[in-house]
């Protein structure tokens, strides 16, 4: 017997109970679509970001953080009252936001990694995965942090992962 996830489809496992039989099928919930389930019944919204496990923020469509989880406030090492509702830009010590146009204004913001990610995902709601980024001081001492970062539409915005980040810590330490 198969059983797979009632939302998104995806197998759990297959039963031995009845061998003689492959077309049987069961359901069930899968553990990332459990927390939608729960998100859409009344969890708080940081509860259920702090559950994926790795930074993610949710992003509106002028790259503006809505909310985060710990892990995303932790990395970027910002406190949160001071996240939501900041430009990603300056989230992320991005060089280019703290020219006097600011984040998104500047000639270097239109070939911005996540800035593109965001606005494609807003407007068509692909989910990109695993995009390589990079995040790039002008201070000499500092070389270009490589960062994944993935985008799933979230309602009205954008849920914003931020993987690989094992050179963000000397990054972020070099910039304040």
């Amino acid at each position: 017997m198969k059983k797979v996830c009632s939302w998104c489809g995806k197998e759990l496992k297959r039963s031995n109970v009845d061998q003689s039989d492959h077309n049987l099928l069961s359901h069930g919930i899968c553990d990332d679509c459990k927390f939608h389930v729960l998100a859409q019944g009344g969890v708080k919204l940081r509860e259920y970001l702090n559950h994926v496990g790795v930074p993610v923020f949710i992003v509106d469509k002028d790259n503006r953080i809505l909310a985060s989880n710990k892990q995303a406030v932790e990395t970027f090492k910002k406190n949160l009252p001071k996240v939501d509702g900041v430009l990603c830009g300056v989230v992320f010590e991005c060089d280019h936001a703290r020219l006097p146009e600011g984040c998104g204004k500047t000639v270097h913001c239109s070939g911005c990694t996540v800035r593109i990610c965001i606005t494609k995902t807003i407007e068509t709601g692909e989910v990109l995965a695993r995009i390589p980024a990079y995040l790039d001081s002008t201070q000499e001492s500092t070389n270009k942090v490589h960062l994944l970062i993935s985008t799933e539409k979230f309602g009205d915005a954008v849920l914003l992962r931020v993987e690989d980040v094992s050179q963000l810590d000397l990054y972020m330490d070099h910039v304040k």
